[in-house]
């Protein structure tokens, strides 16, 4: 049986964007790949694209987040926009699987070059049933999942979507905040995110409300550190 770099060197296929041709089981071309709106530099606690010298959004300097800190591998816009919307609405599981890879190897860029250590666990957002339900899985999840195998993470499953909200598009972020109290609940009694540092995960981080409301969910269970890592930040 042909090694998997040997495998990937012989199969040909085409680029999702410019559907020039491919080499192996990559979704994109090189030329694609480098020119996709990777998000750094960016402020250590929201994830909002900086100039090179900032570490900081002036919003985090003066009202930093209840996580303590954020990851996102992209900017939220094309070609990693329309990646994400064909992943989400319409089931293309291949866009999905190679952006979480992306956030996994840009999760594991930070963590060598800065020597922090790695969470202990990994959360992901989760969808309420009757949006699971319609789209038929849960990207958040799906994204969890890459992640936990790449780093070598426990997944942890006990955060629910207890109720339902109306999509959260075009809203500010106080009205985001509005529509999600109460929206979460913690409903693992095994105690494991006792003193424990969460990695919170999710596609697109907006505002940070949804983030921000997890965190006091999860700190309420226990938690002693929260980080949200997402595959794409908006601006």
């Amino acid at each position: 049986m042909p090694s998997p770099a040997l495998f990937n060197a012989l199969v040909p296929s085409r680029c999702l964007l410019c559907e020039g041709s491919v080499r192996g089981l990559k979704p994109l071309c090189t030329g694609c790949e480098a020119g996709l709106p990777w998000n750094d530099p960016a402020c250590r606690h929201c994830a909002l694209p900086l100039p090179p010298a900032a570490s900081q959004c002036g919003h985090c300097l003066a009202q930093p987040p209840l996580f303590a800190g954020s990851l996102c591998a992209f900017r939220y816009e094309p070609p990693v926009d329309g990646l994400l919307n064909r992943y989400k609405h319409r089931g293309q599981l291949g866009c999905g699987h190679w952006l979480a890879q992306a956030l996994a190897d840009a999760v594991a860029l930070h963590h060598a070059t800065t020597g922090a250590l790695l969470p202990d666990s990994i959360v992901p957002v989760p969808l309420h049933w009757r949006r699971l339900q319609r789209r038929g899985f849960d990207q958040a999840l799906e994204t969890g999942k890459v992640l936990a195998r790449r780093l070598g993470l426990p997944l942890l499953d006990g955060l629910r979507r207890v109720h339902y909200t109306a999509s959260q598009q075009g809203q500010g972020r106080a009205e985001r905040q509005r529509n999600l109290e109460g929206a979460f609940a913690w409903r693992d009694t095994r105690n494991r995110l006792a003193g424990r540092h969460v990695a919170l995960v999710d596609d697109v981080l907006t505002t940070g409300a949804t983030a921000g409301e997890i965190t006091r969910v999860l700190q309420a269970a226990g938690a002693g550190r929260v980080t949200v890592w997402a595959i794409a930040r908006t601006p």
